[in-house]
């Protein structure tokens, strides 16, 4: 399968080996690629130690908490939450309202799980090394008055300034707010967030242990904690861990999901099953406590949130695409006509491009 989800078929027609000397050149590059990058692995873990890094075990407490409720592995703070220092190190710090911020702008796939205390940690620790302190240790060694580096930010800067100037002065004319506004209520499905389910997991592989565990849950033990007194399963799988799910998950899920789910649907916040018996891949057996975490009531998003401009703004653009283009062009046309007297071309410099 590629990366346009459509596959291949392939056919091996025969096997021959491969002298060393042909394979050389391969082989020195594939290694040297390698120690360039524990190179730099080792870089970073050196600056980890040497900003001190340290962890408020308290607020991460809180933080994993939050994420019990996360979509997206995006977790729903509180509103004193925001204030709280997660991460110190030598230059200063940062606060859940700044941890945030950096889970929100990186991709879903690369964004931790949420109630992983050691990926949170590990998360939080290298972009706060990436994002603030490689750029200082970089600007401290006079980096940035590079000539490379100056000539990299005035061409990302034009092209920011460039984008801007074409939607202001072209798009907005085609694009406008009762457009906007209009394929929103068209598109209200779209931004309409289903209700979802949340529940928690403990996965053992004793139905004796499972309803143990059960019994301490239903006491009134925080499934989490108590998890913590066993190990991962077959040493494989989470022993603790928190699904959410929609209407439309119930019709399409397999598995071991389609089985928790069936278990838990039509239970209120905080009802307990279990334990329930779960085939999981290959030949892995074991027994679930299910718990009822909360119900996130269906939500649509607001015409100014990020995610909705966007998803607007792209599909309005390609609707005019063709008369942006020529309008935009006319604009440009405009704009050599009215400084041709302050534009001059250097004759030499052209004639040595044809060559």
């Amino acid at each position: 399968r590629n990366p346009q989800r459509t596959y291949h078929l392939i056919r091996a027609d025969e096997e021959r080996y491969v002298t060393f000397e042909s394979q050389k050149k391969t082989l020195r590059q594939a290694l040297e690629k390698q120690q360039k990058k524990d190179r730099w692995s080792k870089y970073l873990a050196d600056q980890k130690t040497h900003f001190g890094f340290s962890v408020d075990a308290q607020v991460l407490g809180v933080l994993l908490q939050r994420g019990r409720l996360a979509e997206g592995g995006v977790p729903i703070l509180e509103a004193g939450d925001h204030a709280r220092i997660l991460l110190r190190y030598s230059e200063g710090s940062i606060d859940l309202n700044a941890y945030m911020a950096l889970v929100e702008e990186a991709e879903p796939s690369r964004r931790p799980h949420a109630i992983d205390s050691t990926a949170v940690v590990e998360f939080a620790q290298d972009e706060a090394l990436r994002k603030i302190l490689l750029p200082l240790l970089a600007q401290q060694r006079g980096l940035d008055r590079e000539e490379a580096v100056i000539q990299f930010v005035r061409d990302k800067r034009g092209e920011a300034m460039v984008k801007l100037l074409r939607r202001m002065e072209v798009e907005e004319r085609f694009v406008t707010e009762e457009q906007r506004r209009t394929l929103y209520r068209d598109l209200t499905g779209e931004f309409t967030l289903p209700m979802r389910t949340f529940f928690a997991g403990a996965l053992v592989d004793s139905k004796t242990t499972s309803r143990a565990i059960a019994q301490r849950v239903r006491a009134g033990e925080d499934m989490a904690e108590i998890m913590r007194e066993y190990p991962a399963f077959q040493r494989r799988v989470r022993q603790f861990d928190v699904f959410n799910f929609t209407l439309a998950d119930t019709a399409t899920a397999q598995g071991a999901m389609a089985t928790m789910i069936q278990a838990v649907r039509g239970v209120p916040i905080g009802g307990i099953k279990g334990p329930i018996p779960i085939q999981l891949s290959g030949d892995m057996k074991g027994y679930l406590v299910l718990k009822v975490l909360a119900m996130r009531p269906e939500k649509t998003l607001s015409f100014s949130t990020p995610k909705v401009q966007s998803r607007i703004w792209r599909q309005l653009r390609y609707a005019h695409r063709h008369a942006i283009e020529e309008d935009f062009d006319s604009y440009l046309d405009e704009l050599r006509h009215k400084y041709r007297t302050e534009i001059v071309v250097d004759e030499q410099v052209l004639s040595n491009l044809d060559k």
